[in-house]
């Protein structure tokens, strides 16, 4: 459930009781972009995955609309990769996305990485449209399938020649 599109999205940290919402967010939006070619994991194994992400290093941010996860991001700072972000199917093209993927640049300004299915168009030209370089394509090391890696760095912050990117390495 998005809630009413008009009424405020709130972004904050994620805590325990938003870990089902999250795994319900998770599923329905890799659901909607990877069709029917590949069915992604149960809500209950997304909903195991986050403990154990979280223990190695996730940072969690959800977007909250109308008492319910309507997004969320999860990043890992120290090894500068935005590993998840994820909205739902039916509050896309309300800017939360945006918000979700503007605090990852706050908080990795001096650049992060991610890779997305190949297949899924709609994200490759988001990141795209939000400023992100695209990087290179690969395959994904635990299912076997296409990705596309994109980069990002905040070329102000630096002076001279900017820093290259990270390689496309690790991620989840």
């Amino acid at each position: 459930m998005s809630g009413d599109p008009h009424e405020a999205v709130e972004y904050r940290e994620a805590v325990e009781k938003d870990f089902d919402g999250i795994a319900h967010v998770w599923r329905e939006g890799a659901r909607s972009a990877l069709g029917p070619a590949m069915e992604p994991p149960s809500v209950d194994e997304l909903r195991s995955r986050i403990d154990g992400e979280l223990a190695s290093g996730w940072v969690l941010t959800v977007a909250v609309r109308s008492g319910g996860v309507v997004g969320f991001l999860a990043l890992k700072p120290r090894l500068g990769i935005l590993d998840q972000l994820f909205v739902l199917p039916s509050a896309q093209g309300q800017g939360i996305g945006t918000a979700l993927l503007d605090r990852a640049k706050r908080e990795m300004p001096g650049g992060f990485r991610l890779r997305t299915a190949a297949a899924n168009e709609k994200a490759r030209r988001f990141y795209l449209r939000s400023g992100l370089s695209f990087i290179g394509e690969g395959i994904h090391p635990k299912n076997g399938t296409a990705v596309c890696h994109y980069g990002w760095q905040d070329n102000r912050i630096w002076r001279g020649t900017p820093t290259p990117v990270p390689s496309p390495q690790g991620g989840g």
